[in-house]
């Protein structure tokens, strides 16, 4: 007869299908857990810091995989937490970072006007950032010289104007700069 721990904690391995992914993209999350004499049993929950995102059982392997295409654009770090059984006590597993980026965006300035313009006159700026996918919402800044202007929204087209008076004399490189959303990446 061999020798058994009472009630351990297992080890639990998480790992991801990438650890970067675009968004709307589908990412698999396997939890591996580890047992003495027994194997593990039950259902573990995969959570984005304190967010639980789903739970998935075991199965006699003591594995469980969670599908998700759920994460918005940004870093995600995600664990797998194990509630124990009769045999094992609770654990918690590594930590997995996750990044999504986000489906690709163009952000075009369409028109600084006047162009010259004298010193602190009023200048118009317009600007679209357009997608394969839905129109992106969100903000656009207006950079002169790497100066933030300006920063609007942008409408349900995906357009953006701002108009500022604040620029002396001089040459300025204007710039748009989409700070990119909970779905679509910045450009």
């Amino acid at each position: 007869m061999g020798v058994c721990e009472i009630r351990p904690h297992p080890p639990i391995t998480l790992t991801g299908s990438s650890q970067t992914a675009p968004g709307q993209s589908n990412v698999t999350f396997t939890a591996v857990l580890t047992g003495n004499c027994n194997t593990p049993t039950g259902v573990v929950t995969f959570l984005d810091g304190a967010t639980v995102l789903g739970t998935a059982p075991l199965n006699s392997s003591g594995m469980a995989t969670f599908d998700t295409s759920f994460l918005f654009v940004g870093t995600h770090l995600i664990t797998a937490t194990y509630p124990g059984d009769f045999n094992f006590e609770d654990s918690t597993s590594n930590t997995v970072t996750e990044v999504i980026t986000g489906p690709p965006t163009n952000t075009a300035l369409n028109t600084v006007s006047p162009n010259p313009a004298r010193p602190l006159q009023a200048i118009t700026m317009t600007a679209t950032v357009t997608s394969a996918f839905t129109t992106p919402m969100g903000n656009i800044s207006f950079m002169a010289n790497g100066t933030v202007l300006a920063t609007v929204p942008l409408t349900a087209a995906g357009t953006a104007l701002a108009t500022v008076s604040t620029l002396h004399a001089g040459t300025y490189n204007i710039t748009a700069v989409y700070g990119g959303s909970t779905q679509y990446a910045a450009s």
